[in-house]
Order: structure tokens, then C-alpha cells, then sequence
């Protein structure tokens, strides 16, 4: 408990009695040690986070770091421990701490939840950020995943493809291409030729009259059967 003690005199200033008060703080004491024990976490929290996570104080001309996650040595050199108090100049590029100042801005004074991609020292990133209030303070709140092995995956993937339809489109006999429905959804510059510029998303069967046999032939693999060659 809160204990108080205080004196009683008399009118000479002689002491009488002491007065002593005791209050059940149990209650809120349970409540402060909640609340340090929910700080607690949210810090452990930010700063062992996977991907880049940060809170930041911010206003029109700066940005500040509250919280950041210890992973920032992989992309500035600088654990995230080192980075609170900070501004964006104090930390990036000028050019760079100057666009994210900017952002962390816009997403605080909107009030909306902003997506970007970026890039920095040769590395793709995309970054989620999203405004948080408490009282008077704008703060901002998101975190930054290194996308770019992804990038490089799609960039491979889209040269492949070209590469892949630039082969099929030299070959000079038709290929088509169709679903499960026989609706045809590819074809080759020779069957687009032949079956002319609208043929995607016909049925194979507009183009024929009677019972085809190549129909028999593929029969398996259009109930699943990927084994069938012919």
C-alpha cells in the first residue's frame, strides 16, 4: 500500500499525535506493471522483427526513429538500438532521407496506408506505412521486406518467356494451346494465321465438322492424366 504519515499539533505547535493513512494501490500498480510489461513486448517485438520494422515520430519536415528493429545493420550498417532519436538525413542519402521524410508525411497527414517500392545500394525493397495516434503525437508505424530476389525471379521468368515465344513462334507448323473446356487460350503466329486473330477463346470444335479423333487420343489428358503422349 501508499503509506502517509503527517503530525497533529497544538495551538503552541506542541505535537499532539501522528496521523498515519494507508491506500490500496494494488490495482494500479497491477495496471503499471501491465503497461510496462505490453512496452515490453512491443519493443521486443519491433526489434527482433524478420523484416525491417520501425515507429517513427514525424512531422512536415522530419522523421524521427522511436522504436527500430536490429536488422537495419543488413541495410544501413546501423542496428535499429542505434537509429532511435535519429532523423531520416541522419541515417540515408540525402535524396533518399528526403523522399521518405516526405512519405512518412503524406501517410501521417492523410491518414491512409501507403505502399511503395524503393530502391536503395543496388537492393529492391517495398515498404508498408501507416499512421498511429497517441494523444497529441503523429506517429508512423510500418516495416520494409528486400524484395529483391523476387525481382530478379520475375525478371528471369519474363526473359524465359520471351525466349519461349520467340521458339514456338519460328516453329511453322500450328500450335494451339487450350483448357480443360477445349476453349483454346494460346496460339502459335502460324495457328493465329490459320484460324485467324479471334480463335482465343473459342471452342476447338467451331473449327471442325464431326467426331475428330485427336479428340479419342487426348481424351486422358483432359481428365488429368499428364502421361499420355502422342
Amino acid at each position: 500500500g501508499d503509506v502517509s504519515t503527517t503530525m497533529r499539533r497544538d495551538a503552541d505547535g506542541k505535537p499532539l499525535h501522528f496521523i498515519t493513512t494507508v491506500v490500496d494501490i494494488t490495482d494500479r500498480k497491477l495496471a503499471e506493471e501491465s503497461l510496462q510489461q505490453t512496452t515490453q513486448l512491443l519493443s521486443l517485438f519491433i526489434q527482433n522483427s524478420p523484416v525491417y520494422a520501425y515507429i517513427k515520430n514525424v512531422t512536415s519536415t522530419e522523421s524521427r526513429v522511436l522504436f527500430a528493429s536490429e536488422n537495419y545493420t543488413d541495410m544501413i550498417g546501423i542496428p535499429g538500438s542505434q537509429m532511435v532519436g535519429k532523423s531520416m538525413d541522419q541515417l540515408f542519402p540525402p535524396e533518399f532521407a528526403a523522399k521518405i521524410t516526405k512519405d512518412d508525411w503524406l501517410a501521417v497527414s492523410l491518414e491512409e496506408i501507403l505502399r511503395l517500392e524503393e530502391e536503395l545500394n543496388g537492393r529492391k525493397y517495398i515498404s508498408i506505412k501507416f499512421p498511429i495516434t497517441l494523444g497529441s503525437r503523429d506517429l508512423l508505424a510500418g516495416y520494409t521486406i528486400d524484395i529483391t530476389e523476387l525481382k530478379q525471379s520475375e525478371s528471369k521468368l519474363r526473359e524465359l518467356t520471351h525466349r519461349q515465344e520467340a521458339l514456338l513462334g519460328a516453329i511453322p507448323d500450328i500450335l494451339m494451346e487450350t483448357d480443360l473446356k477445349k476453349v483454346y487460350t494460346w496460339a502459335n503466329p502460324a495457328g493465329v494465321e490459320f484460324f485467324g486473330p479471334d480463335v482465343l477463346g473459342h471452342e476447338a470444335n467451331e473449327y471442325f465438322i464431326g467426331e475428330q479423333l485427336t479428340y479419342k487420343r487426348v481424351d486422358r489428358l483432359f481428365k488429368g492424366d499428364e502421361s499420355t503422349i502422342y
